[in-house]
């Protein structure tokens, strides 16, 4: 049974920019054993051993939006470094705990994919972890990303991915908007994990990846200027 290491930034972040993780989520031993009276019990051999992190600058239990508290497991002093996944969702520019650009720059070293969605890149980009590399946000909040971090080359794509294999770095799987991160996460599932549990999971949240609305690319002109 394979296994994963997956941390949850999610300090003062819109709940919405870290539902990606309930894709993974779905392809665990714990959710596909529950399912094994259904029908499914031939794909608990399949399923994931998944460790869940969910890491904040206390223990307190820490927000999200709408008013959404979740008990951390970790904080980013106490927090392994050497994980599977970690994904970052976006809060805003404002929120910078000195903590956590610490730990994303020591984790970048160590953990094999980062992934952010919408203003999390910014977060990152604060650390000095994005210098030099291609990255995204939010629409709305590129013109203000291009200006507070001009050593990034922020791009107007869905999503960006970053190989950086040959430095010995994560991967950075880099999203706009909240369902920009769903469906960037929902590919790297398809791509990357379990192709049974994978389509299983997708199926079960009603995403298909052959639909032309869907992609890293945008099919429509930004709504404010860029």
């Amino acid at each position: 049974m394979p296994s994963l290491r997956i941390g949850v930034i999610y300090e003062e972040v819109q709940l919405c920019d870290i539902m990606g993780i309930d894709i993974i989520g779905s392809m665990g031993k714990d959710i596909i054993s529950s399912m094994s009276s259904y029908g499914f019990s031939h794909l608990i051999d399949r399923a994931y051993d998944l460790e869940w992190l969910y890491i904040s600058s206390t223990m307190a239990p820490a927000k999200t939006t709408p008013s959404i508290k979740i008990v951390p497991t970790h904080t980013y002093d106490t927090a392994p470094r050497d994980l599977d996944m970690i994904v970052v969702g976006g809060p805003l520019p404002s929120h910078r705990p000195e903590a956590s650009l610490k730990f994303f720059r020591e984790a970048v070293e160590k953990t094999k994919i980062i992934f952010s969605v919408c203003t999390g890149s910014m977060w990152l980009a604060s650390s000095g972890i994005l210098d030099g590399n291609k990255a995204t946000t939010n629409r709305s909040f590129l013109p203000l990303a291009k200006q507070m971090h001009p050593e990034v080359e922020w791009l107007d794509q869905r999503w960006v991915v970053v190989d950086q294999a040959d430095k010995g770095k994560a991967q950075l799987w880099i999203a706009g908007a909240a369902d920009c991160g769903v469906e960037m996460i929902a590919t790297y599932a398809l791509e990357n994990l379990d192709p049974v549990l994978a389509k299983l999971a997708c199926s079960g949240i009603g995403f298909n990846p052959q639909n032309p609305q869907h992609g890293q690319f945008y099919s429509d002109a930004p709504a404010v200027k860029m």
